[in-house]
């Protein structure tokens, strides 16, 4: 995973950003391949994304509404307006970088991705 991304402003590309992590490519790939922008990624258009570029996935968000889960070992977390990647323990967000530690109160639902082999 090339987590050097992350040194960019990425704001507003929250959804862009899980995606290239989770592709190893950048976010200006994902947003010209998804033509979506800036604050643009709905949940909806995650799913068409996630489907574009063929990563394997559950097939709806598993709910948890602010509950502490055990988390797949990979998934995109649903925050309220945001995504984030967690992959083996850490969490990757577009804003805050790579850290351990997580609030589940702000957690509402997560998606599984099942990509573990391309990571």
């Amino acid at each position: 995973m090339n987590t050097a991304i992350l040194a960019q402003d990425l704001r507003g590309l929250c959804g862009q950003t899980c995606i290239a992590l989770l592709m190893n490519m950048s976010v200006e790939e994902v947003v010209k391949a998804t033509k979506c922008g800036k604050g643009k990624m709905s949940g909806r258009k995650l799913f068409e994304a996630l489907d574009l570029f063929q990563v394997d996935r559950a097939e709806k968000m598993k709910y948890n509404r602010g509950k502490q889960v055990e988390l797949p070992e990979c998934c995109i977390l649903s925050e309220h307006g945001h995504f984030l990647l967690y992959y083996k323990s850490v969490f990757y967000d577009n804003i805050k970088g790579v850290f351990s530690d997580y609030d589940y109160s702000q957690l509402v639902a997560y998606l599984e991705i099942n990509l573990v082999e391309r990571m």
